[in-house]
């Protein structure tokens, strides 16, 4: 079987565990809960990733991805590119500490309504996500992709155990630091295990820091913080507008919502996690490998993607009440909303992988500032006259705008054509808009089909799919998929016996 196919197959089973996990998580923490507490659920942990954006998440993991991966390729090691970052990781860990005692301006209260633990917790959420993402990327680069897949899928699957005995035992008071608590303590527990043994591997250790690199690598990241403070704005901006124009209650909705298109979304990271290092190695034997991919792979990719998330798409709602309780039930129209625009998270993740390999992380920020501005000028003018489902309407189109944007660049840069993709792009257009429309689940689902052989006869039509790349994806035991994506996309006469 093709590498990079098993390797997406286990991140595809690894993210269906986790969803399934996250779901039945979700059931349960939130009837415990409820919309209040998942509210300030949320401030805790939106707290938490402001001051890791700010302080680390710049210099963290694209720099090392990018020039860990060449180091790795050419030393079998990670020691210069690990120790270059070293300094501005640990300012940002003291810096954010300084940050949380001093509460200057109380911000934690003012913008998040923390309480005393609430502040702490956001700052152990913040240690959480910095030596998650070191794992995470540590096994990216050393090619551990069976557990940089699973790893996710324990955190889930014991955060539920949490859950549930939580509920069992029946805590009434601080519920909501108690459980988060517990499962900070399981995030870290499992990704140092899964990590750790890596470090060795990799030669990692305290070493002279090699000054060109450096610049090097702040030449690369610069762009990168301005970038991601763009990206917090865009995913975590509404949370904290809802926050000050309503309540907690509100945030629980929209953010009810918006972790079911998140779980969507994640769906697509595989894309990222997979190809880039694969591109990186790549490309240091062929620079032409980058046109290849955006007129062959990409568009094939696409096809498959869509096929899958057309019918998720449509029935995800009618799940939604089931797993979070009727108590959510004014989640729904948030969520709809925010499903008009999840399946174009593809673009974002199959075409940023360039943008690193290019380094034009720059042009990210520019795409980041448009999506920023739309989101944010979209929800303070609509959302006091039309509530928390014009917030979510603004972010959708924020994140359709910066989507196409990604993928767009791509192909007027490489000077490939973009017939291909946006012939797939107006298929799933027309899709998003009918089940905008759409309440009942059965009308969803002929509509979900109508779009689905839609898709088949475009793709078909403006040649979308590569026969050559579905036969290398397709191997082994895989081969009847093969047989019928290849007759799906490009037809009986073009199929290979």
């Amino acid at each position: 079987m093709n590498t990079d196919l098993k390797h997406y197959i286990s991140f595809t089973l690894a993210q269906g565990l986790k969803i399934l996990f996250s779901m039945l998580g979700m059931a349960v923490l939130a009837r415990y809960l409820g919309p209040e507490g998942l509210g300030r659920w949320t401030m805790i942990v939106a707290a938490g990733t402001l001051l890791h954006v700010l302080l680390i998440n710049w210099i963290q993991q694209d720099p090392l991805m990018r020039f860990g991966k060449e180091e790795w390729i050419q030393s079998g090691k990670i020691v210069n590119s690990w120790n270059a970052r070293m300094p501005f990781i640990g300012a940002g860990v003291l810096l954010s500490g300084l940050l949380l005692v001093a509460d200057p301006g109380r911000w934690t209260e003012r913008y998040f309504h923390l309480s005393p633990a609430g502040t702490l917790l956001a700052f152990c959420f913040f240690l959480s996500v910095l030596v998650t993402i070191e794992f995470q990327t540590l096994l990216q680069i050393t090619g551990q992709m069976i557990r940089l897949a699973f790893a996710p899928v324990w955190v889930a699957a014991a955060s539920l155990v949490l859950y549930a005995s939580v509920g069992f035992v029946g805590i009434t008071s601080d519920r909501v630091e108690t459980i988060l608590a517990g499962v900070i303590g399981i995030t870290l527990a499992v990704w140092i295990a899964a990590g750790a043994s890596e470090v060795q591997r990799a030669r990692i250790r305290l070493a002279a820091w090699d000054r060109r690199l450096i610049g090097s690598m702040l030449a690369f990241a610069w762009p990168l913080l301005p970038a991601m403070v763009l990206n917090y704005v865009v995913n975590w901006g509404n949370q904290v507008l809802i926050q000050r124009s309503f309540s907690s209650q509100e945030v629980g909705l929209y953010q009810s919502a918006f972790q079911v298109h998140g779980l969507m979304v994640m769906q697509a990271v595989p894309f990222t996690i997979i190809i880039l290092p694969r591109i990186i190695g790549k490309h240091l034997e062929d620079p032409g490998i980058m046109k290849r991919y955006v007129h062959s792979i990409t568009p094939t990719l696409f096809c498959l993607w869509l096929l899958a998330m057309i019918p998720a798409v449509a029935v995800l709602p009618f799940f939604f009440t089931l797993v979070f309780g009727h108590s959510f039930q004014g989640g729904i129209p948030v969520l709809t909303t925010l499903l008009a625009a999840t399946p174009i998270c593809a673009l974002g993740q199959m075409y940023t992988v360039l943008y690193a390999i290019q380094n034009k992380m720059g042009r990210i920020l520019l795409i980041m500032m448009l999506m920023a501005s739309i989101n944010l000028a979209g929800t303070l003018w609509v959302m006091p006259h039309y509530g928390i489902r014009s917030a979510a309407a603004a972010f959708g189109l924020a994140f359709v705008t910066s989507q196409f944007l990604t993928y767009f660049y791509q192909h007027r840069s490489l000077h490939v054509s973009t017939v291909k993709m946006n012939a797939l792009l107006v298929v799933l257009a027309l899709f998003s808009v009918g089940q905008l429309m759409i309440q009942n689940v059965g009308l969803r689902l002929v509509w979900a089909g109508i779009a689905s052989a839609g898709l088949i006869l475009t793709a078909r039509w403006v040649l979308a799919a590569d026969r050559g790349v579905l036969d290398r994806l397709f191997t082994g035991r895989l081969r009847p998929l093969y047989e019928i994506t290849n007759s799906l996309f490009i037809g009986p006469k073009s199929a290979v016996g």
